[in-house]
Order: structure tokens, then C-alpha cells, then sequence
């Protein structure tokens, strides 16, 4: 079985490299979740504002802009929502990539942040943690990604703190499915509160790999 830091690299290779193989990134789709687009994020919380803007830079040409005025008494209380439609049955293997990209920070409150922001749990998955850059930007935001039900005090199938560079960068989390899910009872959220922020969530691909699902292959050459 292939190792998990390649499988997920390579997925992620396939969405973000535009000369990638079409008929790879095809198969790979087929497994779709959910509605990847940057239009279906919504946001919730005390300090929260949104707005849809376009990006050409970021895969889909769009993404939501989430800025938090004030780190909230619980980090965890300000969030992105975006919906899960598909089915899960135990042993299946998930794969969540998601753009992220920091526009601004203060650092000011990053010392608050510190005491707010939770441990990395990684639930039922493992978390990739370097992600694929598409720029060389120094870290600014700060986001903690789960995969998770829709009861927002239910623990995340798999989640991952991250440090969010202001170059957009994409991520990838994988979790295998303890039990069945019903379809729209799972979601990815992004908690935002911990510290002022603004930060630009692009596309977001849940994939269902199925059991020990092999590599898409890529076209030869």
C-alpha cells in the first residue's frame, strides 16, 4: 500500500498543477464529497465578517475573505462552514485539500492567541503539515481545519493546526472512517478566533478514496 505522504502529495499535484493530466484529475473526482467550490464557504461567530471576492490566482478564480475583528473567548467560536453531501461507510478512506492564503494579521494579539489556540488533535487521521506552496510568503495567519459531524461539540474525525502563509498554499488531512456517516452529516470547518485576522479560504475537495484506494495514475509520456 502506498505510504500516506506520497498518496496525498500526488492528489494534491493532480488539483493543483494546471498542466495536470485531465483524464488522472477526472478519475480522482469521481470520488467527490462535496461541492468544491470557494462559493459554498459560509462563516459564523461573534467577531466574524465574510465576503465573496475573485482571486485568479487561486484555483476556481474565487475565494471567501473572512476577517476577525477580535480573538474570541473561545478561538473555536468564529469559523468557515462548508458542507459534506456524500456518504461515508467505516474503512473509507477521506481526503480533504484546501486552498488557504493570510492577508493580514495583528501580531499584537498573537500573545492572546497562544493561550486560545488548542493542541493539535489528530482524532481518527493523520494531518499533513508542510502543504504544497504556491509562493514563498512568511507564516501570518492562524487556522485550526477539521474534518468533523455537523454537532459542532462532536470530535473532529481529523483535524490540523496550521500557521497560514500569505502566498496561497493548499493542505491535505486524510482520516479513515471509524463508522457510516450518513450523507450531509459531516462538514469542514476552519476555526478562525484566535487571534485578529484576515485571512482568504479558497476550493475545498473532500474525496472519498474508498479501501486502501491505489495511486491515480498519470498519463505517459
Amino acid at each position: 500500500m502506498l505510504r500516506r505522504d506520497v498518496f496525498s502529495f500526488a492528489l494534491c499535484t493532480l488539483f493543483l498543477l494546471p498542466a495536470a493530466p485531465s483524464d488522472a484529475r477526472d478519475e480522482a473526482l469521481k470520488n467527490l464529497l462535496n461541492s468544491p467550490s470557494a462559493a459554498g464557504w459560509t462563516s459564523s461567530g461573534p467577531t466574524v465578517t465574510a465576503s465573496k471576492v475573485k482571486d485568479p490566482s487561486v484555483q476556481g478564480g474565487a475565494a471567501l475573505q473572512v476577517k476577525v475583528s477580535a480573538p474570541s473567548a473561545h478561538g473555536s467560536d468564529d469559523l468557515a462552514i462548508l458542507p459534506v453531501d456524500g456518504k461515508i461507510n467505516a474503512g473509507d478512506k477521506i481526503v480533504i485539500v484546501i486552498w488557504l492564503k493570510a492577508l493580514a494579521t495583528d501580531f499584537n494579539s498573537l500573545a492572546q492567541a497562544n493561550a486560545l489556540v488548542p493542541s493539535s488533535s489528530m482524532g481518527q487521521g493523520t494531518s499533513m503539515s508542510q502543504g504544497t506552496s504556491m509562493g514563498q510568503g512568511t507564516s501570518m495567519g492562524q487556522a485550526n481545519v477539521r474534518f468533523q459531524v455537523v454537532e459542532s461539540s462532536s470530535p473532529a474525525l481529523v483535524e490540523k493546526q496550521i500557521s497560514v502563509p500569505k502566498d496561497w498554499q493548499v493542505y491535505t488531512l486524510e482520516s479513515t472512517a471509524q463508522q457510516d456517516y450518513d450523507a450531509g452529516s459531516t462538514r469542514v470547518t476552519v476555526q478562525l478566533g484566535f487571534v485578529r485576522q484576515t485571512l482568504l479560504l479558497g476550493p475545498c475537495f473532500v474525496l472519498n478514496m474508498g479501501h486502501d484506494t491505489p495511486l491515480p495514475a498519470k498519463e505517459s509520456r
